[in-house]
């Protein structure tokens, strides 16, 4: 019996690993809601066009450069960054060396930042 158990919780600790914390807690993509003043613009986020208001679903693995377009406004930019998400350091506290490389290589060890932009666009002059 008692083999049993230590094999049962040494397998749940092992399966455990092979997550990071980060990427359990908050995935590999974030929404990000794109809004402008007035709305109705064009928003350019990496290979993704719509039209404000809406929301873009973007890797965590990288950042991105928002651009918002529309007919007698001048174009307005937005940096959208990524941010070492604090559950990495999970995989510290649980020793969980597999984990922090799952996390890094998923882009679940980063969050994006902001996941709402608002931006107001200046009439051409």
């Amino acid at each position: 019996m008692f083999k049993k158990t230590v094999c049962i919780v040494v397998c749940i600790a092992f399966v455990t690993t092979l997550y990071g914390c980060a990427t359990i807690v908050h995935g590999t993509q974030t929404k990000v809601l794109l809004s402008s003043e007035p709305a109705g613009a064009t928003a350019i986020v990496g290979n993704r066009k719509v039209i404000t208001p809406a929301t873009v679903t973007l890797k965590n693995s990288e950042s991105y450069q928002a651009i918002f377009k529309k007919d007698g406004y001048e174009d307005a930019y937005y940096n959208i960054d990524r941010e070492m998400s604090g559950w990495v350091w999970g995989n510290v506290l649980l020793g969980g060396i597999i984990g922090l490389i799952i996390d890094n290589t998923s882009g679940g060890a980063y969050k994006l930042v902001p996941t709402e932009v608002n931006v107001m666009l200046l009439p051409k002059k």
